[in-house]
């Protein structure tokens, strides 16, 4: 007689935590996964903000570093970024601060607004979704040789210029969380907010919840293909020449401009990269 052996069927224990182990761990990798991925594209989505609004304040820049004519009376409107501009006064201060909202997509010159959510940005900050954008005066003084080689020379105006700078709040706000970000963004520096402005690198990371990016207009341009500013040094050359006061009278006024009764009384200023 022979004896029948009972088949179980099912899965045994092991079998069953040998199974839940493996599904254990392919939850857990698709999770990083999914964090990493989101990770990069909300880092992408930010730098994809900053190129916009520095895009856009390019074109602000264009448009008010020197001017427009008045057509009807054929005088010169100073821009914001002029210092002959005496409403906005851009040289009484070394940065000057730009509303996102009324400064740049209201006029047009940000073809659509900020999106209002990124998971990186405390979007609850400053005063466009976290992100505070402003112009930092840069000046120098042009100076003209006054002898062979250019041993001795004299000062024949200023040169104005202005860094375009966007600052991005972080919502996460711990020192550790602040210098990753930084890295991953490929900021310029970390700072912190002053009143409406964020202070500007001044060398080294910086600390701060915000992530600096400065660019000089040219940079933005170059980015752009736009053909508004001029590069070589020899064009630049021919501009201040012909488009501000001859050198022979700055040289004598060190660097004055007529004022009245011909006199040189007004500090010449060389604006728009020229």
């Amino acid at each position: 007689m022979m004896i029948q052996k009972k088949r179980h069927i099912g899965m045994t224990l092991v079998e069953i935590m040998l199974v839940l182990s493996i599904a254990t761990l392919l939850v857990i990798w698709s999770f990083r996964q999914y964090q990493t991925y989101r990770l990069d594209a909300d880092v992408r989505r930010v730098k994809y903000n900053v190129d916009m609004i520095m895009e856009s304040m390019y074109y602000y820049y264009r448009a008010n570093c020197l001017g427009r004519v008045n057509p009807t009376t054929g005088i010169l409107v100073p821009g914001t970024l002029n210092p002959s501009n005496t409403t906005t006064n851009p040289l009484s201060s070394s940065t000057f601060p730009i509303n996102i909202l009324t400064d740049l997509f209201t006029p047009g010159y940000l073809p659509a607004n900020i999106p209002a959510f990124v998971p990186l940005v405390d979007s609850s900050a400053a005063n466009s979704y976290g992100y505070v954008a402003q112009f930092n005066l840069v000046t120098s003084t042009r100076s003209l040789c006054t002898s062979a080689n250019c041993a001795t020379s004299a000062p024949a105006g200023t040169v104005v210029d202005w860094n375009i700078q966007v600052a991005v709040s972080m919502k996460d706000k711990t020192a550790s969380s602040e210098q990753g970000y930084l890295q991953l963004l490929q900021g310029n520096c970390l700072s912190s907010l002053n009143g409406w402005i964020v202070t500007p690198c001044t060398g080294g990371t910086g600390s701060g919840e915000y992530v600096v990016f400065e660019r000089s207009p040219s940079r933005v341009a170059e980015r752009l293909k736009s053909n508004f500013q001029m590069y070589l040094p020899a064009i630049q050359q021919f501009n201040n020449m012909y488009s501000t006061y001859n050198d022979i009278h700055l040289l004598s006024t060190g660097g004055k401009v007529p004022g009245s009764g011909g006199v040189g009384t007004t500090q010449q200023y060389f604006l728009c990269n020229s």
